[in-house]
């Protein structure tokens, strides 16, 4: 109807509104896209189906992380194990709810490895802007309503 909201600043909340937290975790989402993008997420197509649960069915990340999993790239991923803990300076700031059905917030962990072949430590540091929306696809007989990123945004 041509309503439009300006943001001039964006100023957030230190954690999730407890109604938003009860349905599910950012952070844990964060976690997953992280391990699919080094093959640590396990299951069919290098845990694809596992990670497409929070991706919008067609959209840039559904089809950026389905050619990461069958595109020869990820064999090129080093041999590594995950340290324990594999997560650790995890923080999840700035919370912008839009509406009851979109917000953002940024998200920052640090993941540790070990590389097999030389032993080198190797830290994979995640900060991100991630916007979050709740789809409602169960009209085309889909899914059930569910929370998905929408987009993410490098926080240098």
């Amino acid at each position: 109807n041509g309503d439009k909201l300006a943001l001039t600043e964006q100023k957030g909340l230190d954690s999730l509104p407890d109604w938003l937290s009860n349905q599910f975790d950012p952070l844990e989402i964060a976690k997953k896209w992280s391990l699919y993008l080094t093959d640590d997420l396990g299951g069919t197509l290098s845990g694809y189906y596992t990670l497409r649960d929070y991706l919008i069915r067609g959209s840039y990340y559904d089809t950026v992380a389905y050619r990461w999993a069958v595109d020869v790239d990820i064999t090129f991923i080093s041999d590594h194990i995950l340290l324990n803990p594999t997560f650790t300076q995890e923080s999840l700031t700035n919370v912008v709810v839009y509406s009851d059905t979109c917000f953002s917030c940024d998200i920052f962990f640090i993941k540790h490895m070990q590389l097999v072949r030389t032993g080198k430590l190797q830290d994979d540091t995640f900060h991100r802007r991630m916007y979050f929306i709740y789809l409602d696809d169960t009209n085309d007989g889909k899914e059930n309503p569910h929370w998905v990123i929408a987009d993410m945004q490098e926080i240098q």
